[in-house]
């Protein structure tokens, strides 16, 4: 699973001691408000965004939350902001510090020595991605990063052009200029349909398809091998990629084919 920041909280406000919640609340900008820290638990663990562990992600922040088990405040909880930076060290925010009465804390262990101090005793209840209606963490899923294309490149004869290397794009697109004959790469075989003369026959790798001298466009390919491919089309422009032994142009339209671009699989 992986997580990412949605809020950013705004921990530097200042607070009133003994009021947690509105403090929180007030940093990430809760839409709801709730009675109590335990209440603001209770809403968030019955929504699935409570962890009870204390495995808080490293690199962004969190809301903390304890139960408070005695005296005057019993039954109404405790509730703080944290960051863990990727070392694992800790900056726990709440009411008490952002009232000036003491810094942040470096660990669970010293905010519960804090209340404890004035007799309070709390129970750490989890970790969660949110509190009061508001998420400042969502689950994540990256995107899958884009297949690697590798292109094929080689020698074509083009209109008022004739030999040239390509590398991608074999031939031109926006110039009206007919691809007439192209050197087949290595591992391809391939057939051609020649404006006048129809299909030729299957032509092996560094053999040539098409004709060069003899003013004649091509119009469709078919190729084999691990690969796909597709071409520029007058009138039309690129095709959809196709898969080995399958026509790319067209046939019977008197259409030339202006580019091609091949991809190994």
């Amino acid at each position: 699973m992986t997580l990412r920041q949605t809020v950013n909280p705004n921990y530097g406000i200042g607070a009133t001691r003994g009021w947690c919640l509105q403090y929180v609340d007030d940093a990430i900008s809760a839409p709801n408000r709730t009675y109590s820290a335990q209440a603001a638990y209770e809403a968030a663990n019955a929504r699935g965004w409570v962890r009870a562990n204390t495995d808080m992600p490293r690199g962004m922040w969190s809301v903390l939350f304890w139960s408070i088990d005695n005296g005057e405040y019993a039954g109404l909880g405790h509730v703080a902001l944290v960051y863990v930076n990727g070392q694992g060290q800790m900056a726990i925010h709440d009411s008490e510090v952002h009232a000036g009465a003491r810094q942040p804390y470096g660990s669970l262990q010293e905010l519960a020595n804090w209340f404890g101090s004035a007799g309070t005793q709390l129970t750490f209840l989890g970790w969660s991605i949110g509190v009061d209606g508001r998420k400042i963490i969502e689950d994540y899923t990256p995107p899958k990063p884009a297949p690697v294309v590798t292109y094929v490149g080689t020698s074509a004869h083009v209109q008022s052009i004739g030999w040239k290397n390509y590398t991608q794009t074999i031939g031109t697109t926006g110039k009206s200029l007919r691809l007439e004959a192209f050197v087949l790469p290595a591992g391809v075989e391939g057939e051609a349909h020649i404006q006048d003369l129809g299909w030729t026959a299957r032509r092996k790798s560094g053999e040539i398809i098409g004709t060069a001298g003899s003013s004649k466009r091509l119009e469709a390919i078919k190729l084999y091998g691990n690969i796909k491919y597709r071409v520029h089309v007058q009138n039309i422009g690129w095709t959809d990629w196709v898969e080995s032994g399958q026509v790319a142009g067209t046939t019977g339209q008197s259409k030339r084919i202006e580019a091609s671009e091949i991809f190994k699989k």
